[in-house]
């Protein structure tokens, strides 16, 4: 029996991370790939561990948004399914009008690379699909908008 959050949450970070058409749309403002982290676990850092600096936007945070539904256990009490759901947010920053061309394209390639896919490789196995998206808003001080995009994604492991 393995603990499918600690799994799914490494498998989110290494898709994500791992793939060069994401780093280069999160890389904007004639930034390098890979300049920061750019993908985080439940919040975004005061200090980014690769740059060393504040977290500059665009950059993408996921979280546990709660269960699907119950586990389900076999005659025997093993556990046999489970649905967590995990919440993708692409943030961007504005301090005019908002555009949000940049962040649906990085959340276009997040969808395509999380949406619908079968992972056989880890323990538990599991389905990725989406359930469904948002958008969030946030007035800062001095009429900055920090914005983004969400999408939640379901998952089904199979121990």
């Amino acid at each position: 029996m393995a603990f499918e959050p600690a799994v799914i949450e490494q498998w989110i970070y290494d898709t994500l991370s791992g793939d060069a058409t994401l780093q280069g749309l999160l890389a904007v403002n004639n930034l390098p790939n890979n300049y920061q982290q750019g993908i985080y676990a439940y919040v975004a850092p005061q200090i980014d561990p690769v740059s060393r600096k504040q977290p500059k936007t665009p950059y993408v945070v996921f979280d546990r948004a709660g269960s699907g539904g119950s586990d389900e256990d076999t005659l025997c009490g093993s556990r046999v399914f489970t649905y967590p759901t995990y919440r993708i947010t692409v943030w961007d920053t504005s301090s005019g009008a908002l555009s949000m061309g940049v962040i649906s394209s990085i959340m276009d390639r997040v969808d395509a690379l999380l949406d619908n896919q079968h992972v056989s490789s880890t323990t538990p196995r599991f389905y990725c699909r989406r359930e469904s998206t948002a958008q969030t808003f946030a007035m800062e001080n001095g009429g900055r908008m920090d914005y983004g995009v969400t999408a939640v994604y379901r998952f089904v492991t199979q121990q």
